[in-house]
């Protein structure tokens, strides 16, 4: 059984995609109202085994998700991981509250012996599969992403310090992209933040293939565009294309269902130096942005 905490995108993200793959899925009971109350999810709630003891639910699993706050995903994958039968785990971007603590507990669940994975979304995308070809073939791109944050200030999504912020939250998905799309790569990066305002740049380049991104978080419409020298054009809402509405299933379940099925249920994990060269990315990122853990 995959067990499910986190009652956000646990819920309507993991749960969702699982349950719609037909997976043996089971989440704690406090989510139930949660799932029956929201349109698009009832049909969910007689897919799940719901559990009103957390613990019996997590010591029956063969896989846990973690789609908690970074830290508290970060203290629940260490104890997980020193059972007797860890499970495979899956613990939700990013994985620690920064760069640093996430490095750290990369190397503490792998020295473990714990499998653990991260959904980064983009390249589970459909237009992934044509940035990935045009770059393979020592092509460039250029992606351009503009988002406008809707959590409250109080939220752990806008506080750097908690994992969250332009950063740790959104902008990490860009590097993973990079990282997957150009592995080892040379990556150079740009910040600016002004007047409410961030900007952060990336350019990942390899060999005569090079990927341009610029990600904007501000008070202004959204809007994804990625375009390949090679013709390739995607223009959306969001990576994932709309915006997520209210009483509709989230975009992101279709990319879920495929990281699922490729990484892990399918074995294509992208392994210990993917994770690592990215968390150390993020670290240079850091340090640009005037972070010091």
């Amino acid at each position: 059984m995959i067990f499910v905490v986190g009652g956000g995108f646990g819920v309507y993200g993991h749960l969702a995609a699982l349950a719609a793959s037909g997976r043996e899925v089971g989440a704690p009971s406090r989510y139930r109202q949660m799932v029956e109350q929201r349109p698009e999810l009832r049909h969910v709630s007689g897919e799940v085994s719901w559990r009103d003891d957390e613990a019996q639910g997590l010591a029956s699993a063969t896989t846990v998700v973690l789609a908690r706050r970074p830290a508290d995903n970060a203290a629940l994958a260490l104890e997980l991981c020193a059972t007797e039968e860890p499970p495979a785990l899956v613990i939700e971007k990013p994985i620690a509250p920064s760069a640093s603590a996430s490095i750290a507990l990369a190397e503490q669940l792998d020295a473990g012996g714990c499998a653990w994975s991260t959904p980064y979304l983009f390249q589970y995308c459909d237009w992934y599969e044509h940035l990935a070809s045009s770059l393979s073939g020592n092509g460039s791109a250029t992606l351009t992403w503009r988002f406008r944050q809707g959590a409250a200030p109080s939220a752990w999504k806008s506080q750097p310090r908690e994992g969250g912020g332009a950063l740790a939250f959104y902008f990490i998905h860009c590097i993973a992209l990079a990282e997957a799309a150009l592995p080892g790569a040379t990556m150079t990066f740009s910040r600016v933040e002004a007047d409410g305002r961030q900007q952060i740049s990336l350019v990942a380049s390899r060999g005569e293939a090079r990927l341009s991104i610029d990600f904007h978080l501000a008070d202004e419409p959204v809007h994804f565009l990625l375009e390949t020298d090679s013709g390739a054009r995607f223009e959306a809402e969001t990576p994932f294309g709309a915006r997520p509405m209210a009483g509709a299933p989230d975009p992101r379940i279709a990319p879920l269902r495929r990281f699922y099925d490729d990484v892990v249920f399918g074995g294509r994990a992208p392994g210990a130096q993917f994770h690592a060269r990215v968390h150390e990315h993020w670290r240079r990122l850091e340090t640009i942005a005037g972070r010091h853990d």
